[in-house]
């Protein structure tokens, strides 16, 4: 058989003309994924969110006031779960969702410890309370939720309210779950300027709020009279206020927010929380 003679110079200059050669094929699609990828990755601003994440955002609650008024009228917007919140959402809203929910208190300027999303074996009061407000008008609170314990003690302390005062205060909100502080969080967004970090001081990231942490149960108060939504600083006028400060911490309940609060969190006269 006869044998073939290879010229290893030849060779040499073989493979250096196909390395070059499949470099060049392969260096402009690579840069243009590059950059592709960079602008999918762009993550959102904290300050203001941009004129196309806004337009999600309203896209998103858009979609999603009928879903969570039907849980309102069911009596369980409160207790909405990830899983739940994600099957309603499409994939520029989810990547928006997941970005928010992985976010830290110091990203926005507070100081707000990791609480949790509570235990879920933790026994559950609902409470179906109605008040009147402005001009005497009846107000249905949607159904809230507290621990046993903490409605336990919320009964005790209307009750020596109503004997000291002639009235009392009602649950605006109490136990939420993860998902649904994070629904509300968007859903205040417009009210500070789309801005995460504004709005993240009055709306605690989920994880991070007193209200979904059963072993630290917050509360919000409203007082008869005043609006559901009327929740301001004009709350600490009121004697029920002042009675709060003064017998409260007897039921093992604890303002949370005062005044120039270490956490950055603003002063909520309203929202008080149980402690064991």
């Amino acid at each position: 058989m006869k044998k073939t003679i290879f010229d290893a110079s030849a060779i040499h200059h073989l493979l250096l003309l196909i390395t070059l050669f499949l470099s060049a094929c392969s260096s402009v699609p690579t840069t243009v994924e590059h950059q592709s990828a960079q602008l999918q990755i762009q993550q959102p601003s904290l300050k203001r969110l941009s004129d196309q994440d806004i337009a999600t955002v309203k896209a998103m609650l858009g979609r999603l006031e009928p879903f969570i008024q039907a849980r309102k009228k069911a009596g369980n917007q409160a207790l909405l779960t990830f899983n739940e919140l994600y099957q309603q959402l499409d994939p520029a809203e989810t990547r928006l969702v997941r970005f928010v929910t992985g976010l830290t208190p110091e990203q926005i300027g507070v100081l707000t410890p990791w609480i949790g999303y509570g235990d879920p074996a933790t026994p559950m009061v609902a409470l179906n309370e109605s008040y009147k407000g402005p001009n005497g008008v009846t107000i249905g609170i949607p159904t809230q939720y507290l621990p046993a314990i903490v409605h336990d003690r919320y009964r005790a302390m209307m009750s020596a309210m109503q004997k000291d005062l002639g009235k009392r205060l009602y649950v605006s909100s109490g136990y939420r779950s993860g998902a649904y502080q994070l629904y509300l969080l968007f859903l205040y967004l417009p009210h500070h300027d789309w801005s995460l970090q504004k709005t993240g001081k009055v709306i605690a990231l989920p994880g991070y709020s007193e209200h979904g942490a059963t072993h630290r149960q917050a509360v919000d108060f409203v007082s008869e009279g005043a609006s559901m939504d009327d929740e301001s600083e004009e709350f600490e006028k009121q004697a029920e206020y002042k009675w709060l400060q003064k017998y409260a911490g007897t039921y093992r309940f604890f303002l949370s927010y005062p005044r120039s609060s270490a956490t950055g969190i603003s002063f909520e006269p309203w929202h008080w929380h149980f402690e064991p």
